[in-house]
């Protein structure tokens, strides 16, 4: 979500929309509206916009959230590279059995 606002500010019922399409979640809007106000609270994102409706809120990423955001992509990188480690050995040990 975090990186979705990064890329355009959206409302909640646009980010679950996006979200959808990326094939990675089955949100709803339910959900995704409490983490925006979990994510508000502690300063991720903030609303940059509202109408008269909650549903109305448009959120955008805050500097605190881009920083999150940068962090969470160092803690993917390491553990992509445990992944890999990891997957190669289990490779290694199929194949000497297989043998």
């Amino acid at each position: 979500m975090l990186l979705l606002l990064g890329q355009q500010p959206a409302s909640g019922r646009e980010l679950c929309e996006r979200l959808h399409t990326t094939g990675l979640a089955e949100p709803d809007t339910t959900q995704v509206d409490l983490a925006l106000q979990a994510f508000e609270c502690i300063g991720l994102v903030c609303v940059c916009a509202s109408g008269r409706a909650a549903a109305d809120r448009m959120y955008r990423l805050t500097p605190a959230g881009a920083d999150r955001l940068v962090s969470a992509v160092d803690d993917l990188r390491g553990a992509q590279v445990l992944l890999g480690w990891f997957l190669a050995r289990c490779a290694e040990h199929l194949v000497r059995d297989a043998t």
